[in-house]
């Protein structure tokens, strides 16, 4: 009598002629068990499970005549900017990631995007998101804080952010669960910055290289690690 093995899950059945022991079939048999799609390992692109850093070096040259002079930089108090002033901006984030910067003036109220730079994964993860630098305008100038956003998906309500939104209104709103307008969306970054003092972007003076072995320029440092998307901010001042 030839004897054929059968596994089925953990089970093992023993099947003579029949297909099975005394002829019995295996009709009955229990299915193994199929793991629910809920207990599956996250997919290695979920902006839920990724988990973003970001790093921002922020230096200023101010506009002396028709040259630039580093400004100084001073643990705690913002960097002082005017018109003509120029303004580097290094990111230290993956190739991958969305990085969007956003300028901010009259204390919460006007928010501008002044740059989106798209994933590109031939460049490093060290970029500068003005490759020539930011000279500033009369209306760049009023900025007072400067948001930069790494996200690992396409933020939609801020690509599609094309005008200056007046946000003064909601300055003193607590952060919207729901944000349905671009105003909500954008008041809720204050509260994704990190609380600690550097994210605040009142941390000490880094270098921020514009030309690497030529030239080199100190600026606020602000970092922050969250999972889907990181927010820091770098705070200026106006100069006479």
């Amino acid at each position: 009598m030839v004897r054929t093995w059968i596994f089925v899950g953990a089970l093992a059945a023993c099947s003579g002629p029949g297909g099975s022991p005394g002829g019995s079939s295996n009709a009955n048999l229990p299915t193994p068990a199929v793991a629910a799609p809920s207990s599956l390992p996250p997919a290695p692109g979920d902006p839920v499970q990724h988990l973003v850093s970001l790093r921002l070096r922020a230096g200023v040259e101010h506009a002396d005549g028709d040259a630039f002079v580093r400004a100084p930089v001073t643990m705690g108090v913002p960097t002082s900017i005017k018109a003509g002033d120029k303004v580097w901006l290094q990111v230290v984030a993956g190739a991958g990631l969305h990085v969007y910067g956003l300028a901010v003036s009259d204390s919460q109220g006007t928010w501008r995007k002044v740059v989106h730079a798209a994933p590109d994964s031939a460049q490093s993860e060290e970029r500068l998101l003005f490759a020539d630098g930011w000279v500033l305008s009369e209306q760049d100038a009023q900025m007072r804080s400067l948001y930069v956003v790494a996200s690992v998906e396409p933020l939609s309500w801020l690509d599609a952010l094309d005008a200056p939104q007046d946000c003064s209104a909601l300055a003193a709103q607590p952060k919207a669960d729901v944000p349905s307008t671009p105003c909500e969306h954008l008041m809720n970054l204050r509260f994704e910055v990190p609380s600690a003092p550097r994210g605040k972007g009142r941390g000490v003076p880094a270098e921020l290289i514009r030309e690497p072995g030529k030239v080199a320029v100190p600026g606020m440092v602000a970092e922050q690690r969250a999972a889907g998307r990181a927010v820091v901010v770098v705070h200026f001042k106006p100069r006479a």
